[in-house]
This record gives C-alpha cells, sequence and structure tokens, in this order.
C-alpha cells in the first residue's frame, strides 16, 4: 500500500479519521494525502465586487491555516511520515471522487456519524456518496475510534458470486496487516440448517480465496445490519468489511443500500469495497 488520501473538514470526526489514518500509514510507510476541500458562499443581492473577492480571499487563508494545523499535529505524532496537503474549492464528495480518481491511490480513509432519517433525505453523507462512486476501498471511521492494528476483519457475505469475487480484494487488503479474515452470513430467511449453510459458505469461500487465517460464521436474524451488530458484540472485530454496488445518489436516498443502512448504526470502522458498472 503506498497512499493513503484522508479528506478532512476540522471536525472531531473527521480528526478522529486522520489520526486513524495516519496510524496506519505510518505502519504501512505509506503516503499520507490530507485534503480540505472548502466552500465559498453563495452571494444574492448587490454586494460589490471587492468585498466578494476579500470574502473569498479570507475564507482560503483561514482554511489554508487550519490544513497546516492539522499537517502539524500529524508529523508531531508521526515525525517520518511522508505527508502531503491538498486545499481545494468546491463540493467536498464531487471534489474528493474527482481526487481520488486522478490520483490512484490504495485507500481512502474518511470520518463518519450517524445521521437521522431526516438528516439522510435532506442532506445525505458525503462519506456515503464517495463510496458508492469511487474505485478505492473507502474505510469509514466513526468520532473516537482509535487506531491499533487490524488484528482481526469480518468481512460480510450474501455468498453471491461477485461478493465471494470481491472476497479477493478484501483478503489482498488483509495480508497488509497480517489480519485474521472472518466471514460472516446473516441468514434472514431460516430456510436451511446451519450445518448445511456453513458447508456451502466453507465451500464458495475456499473455491474463491485462499488466505491462511480464514473462519467462516453463520448468524440468524430478519435483518442484516441488526444481525451484523449483534455478532460483533459478542465477537468483537477491528472493522468490518462489506461490498456493495455503484448507485446513483438519488436513489441511494430513496432506497438506501444494506451498506448504508450498516454504517450510520454501527460504532466501529467500516470498510466498503464498491462495485462498478
Amino acid at each position: 500500500m503506498k497512499e493513503i488520501i484522508c479528506p478532512v473538514d476540522f471536525s472531531r470526526t473527521s480528526k478522529s479519521a486522520l489520526n486513524y489514518a495516519a496510524g496506519m500509514a505510518n505502519q504501512l510507510n505509506a503516503q499520507l494525502t490530507i485534503v480540505h476541500i472548502y466552500e465559498l458562499p453563495v452571494i444574492y443581492g448587490d454586494a460589490p465586487f471587492l468585498a466578494v473577492q476579500q470574502m473569498s480571499t479570507e475564507i482560503e487563508e483561514a482554511a489554508a491555516s487550519n490544513l497546516n494545523k492539522v499537517v502539524d499535529v500529524v508529523l508531531s505524532t508521526h515525525p517520518g511520515l511522508v505527508v502531503e496537503k491538498v486545499l481545494i474549492c468546491g463540493i467536498p464528495a464531487s471534489e474528493i471522487e474527482k481526487i481520488a480518481e486522478k490520483r490512484k491511490a490504495d485507500l481512502m480513509v474518511m470520518g463518519t456519524k450517524g445521521l437521522s432519517a431526516m438528516e439522510r433525505l435532506l442532506i445525505g453523507s458525503t462519506t456515503e456518496r464517495v463510496f458508492h462512486h469511487v474505485t478505492l476501498p473507502v474505510l469509514c471511521i466513526p468520532e473516537g475510534a482509535v487506531y491499533n492494528g487490524l488484528q482481526k476483519m469480518v468481512f460480510a457475505t450474501d455468498l453471491k458470486s461477485d461478493n465471494l469475487d470481491a472476497a479477493m480484494q478484501v483478503a489482498d487488503f488483509a495480508r497488509n496487516f497480517h489480519s485474521e479474515l472472518q466471514f460472516i452470513y446473516i441468514d434472514t430467511e431460516h430456510s436451511t440448517s446451519h450445518q448445511e449453510k456453513m458447508n456451502e459458505l466453507t465451500e464458495k469461500i475456499r473455491s474463491h480465496v485462499k488466505y491462511p487465517k480464514m473462519s467462516g460464521f453463520i448468524a440468524d436474524d430478519f435483518n442484516v445490519s441488526t444481525g451484523l451488530q449483534v455478532f460483533l458484540q459478542k465477537y468483537p472485530a477491528d472493522v468490518l468489511v462489506m461490498y456493495t454496488h455503484q448507485r446513483s445518489f438519488p436513489r441511494s436516498l430513496t432506497t438506501p443500500s444494506v451498506t448504508s443502512k450498516t454504517l450510520h448504526h454501527l460504532n466501529m470502522p467500516l470498510l466498503v469495497f464498491t462495485q462498478h458498472r
């Protein structure tokens, strides 16, 4: 892994994500690219041009100053880390997607926090919009998460072929950290015995993934997101991994994916791999 991108908006959540990303980059000897996208206000009325220009300059200077401060904090904690800073004016989700496409980095780390149903409908989630559109994996970090390595990763699978094809990407990611990789299938239909399903899970995983530290689990629940939370309470892990499909933003608001539903109710890091059409 050569480069990790971490967008920040200077909130407590994004600072947690930055600290997490810095810890990962330091362990892997990877470059950390810290990105801040600032927005200029829309001016209505007859404001003089010079006044508007001065306001824009002040906003940019404040953004640059804040970005320099967080970079200094990261370097004080990880003195040998290679850090690049990127400051851009624009719409955050759109600019982050452009940066991801242009730089061809290995991972994006972003902060996230729970949103109410009304907040999701009105403003959505920048993190959610990004992971449905970028080609690189996105690691979503809740406020307060601390990086202590990735000893155990749990990959939620539905046993479908495209999901299991992605498991090889997950295994490659896990190798970077020498992680134990657990597969979990939430049986929402309760239609077959666990032994039968476990045999199917084991056979499919072994045919798709070659990784030495693997295990599989079956759990019953009528809801996948709830089932995952219950499982992770019983068997704690460092990160939950999910695979999702590319979706348009309007569709993600009206019919959120299982990954999106899980994101806003999870109190641990969530690593998202997205299939693109």
